[in-house]
């Protein structure tokens, strides 16, 4: 019988500009290896082939910026979240850094499996830089019916920005099925595509595609990974 304690903290991290090329593969081994030049005592799975006890967030697409990247680490003594987060981003790229560490105790699902939606914005003008106009944007809206989205997005819309002549796009996407509802998971990949094309089509320009945040669905209400602890 293992008697054995750990201790369970939550990170929140962004993956910016350069970094967003990065694959999930590769943050996972950054961050890891970063844990240990930061001094952090890893707590590791039993059995004859040992693993650091780490649980990422969901992938984010290649190429898209995200300030919500969420690692669940277990470790084998108790650190101070302000002290080790310090020592964590000392040892990431400017563009690859923890915001937020915090403790938990209670036992928690992985983050994959305890993430219900992901929330994304996208900046969008028109390539002569004015201001998308009623026609424009009623067509982006309309993606969301799509046979293929419309039981995939929990919520989509978009905000006039006059200052700078833009329009952002606001989307609330399912990240696993729900035994409440009948939807489906958000294809990120396949919506952006097409999307994309449709810019293009009417002479919009994507200057910017951004994963915003992570939501855990609680008694109806949203909550990110790290308030739900």
């Amino acid at each position: 019988m293992n008697d054995k304690i750990s201790f369970g903290y939550r990170s929140r991290f962004i993956k910016v500009k350069e970094c967003r090329y990065l694959s999930h593969l590769d943050i996972t081994r950054i961050i890891f290896r970063a844990m240990l030049r930061a001094g952090f005592d890893l707590d590791y799975s039993q059995g004859f082939n040992p693993k650091p006890r780490l649980s990422f967030s969901n992938p984010t697409p290649l190429g898209v910026d995200s300030i919500a990247e969420y690692c669940d680490m277990f470790l084998e003594r108790k650190i101070d979240p302000d002290k080790a987060l310090d020592s964590l981003n000392s040892q990431l790229d400017k563009n690859l850094q923890a915001t937020e560490l915090k403790g938990f105790q209670r036992k928690e699902k992985s983050l994959m499996a305890s993430i219900d939606l992901i929330y994304y914005e996208a900046v969008i003008s028109r390539k002569d830089n004015k201001m998308p106009n009623h026609g424009q944007v009623s067509k982006i809206m309309r993606l969301k019916d799509d046979q293929e989205f419309k039981e995939s997005i929990f919520g989509m819309e978009t905000i006039a920005c006059e200052a700078g002549n833009n329009v952002l796009l606001k989307l609330l996407g399912y990240a696993k099925i729900l035994k409440a509802t009948k939807n489906k998971v958000f294809k990120f990949n396949y919506f952006f595509d097409c999307f994309k094309d449709m810019a293009e089509d009417e002479e919009l320009s994507v200057k910017k595609i951004c994963k915003k945040e992570c939501f855990i669905l609680k008694d109806g209400k949203l909550f990110t990974p790290i308030e739900v602890l």
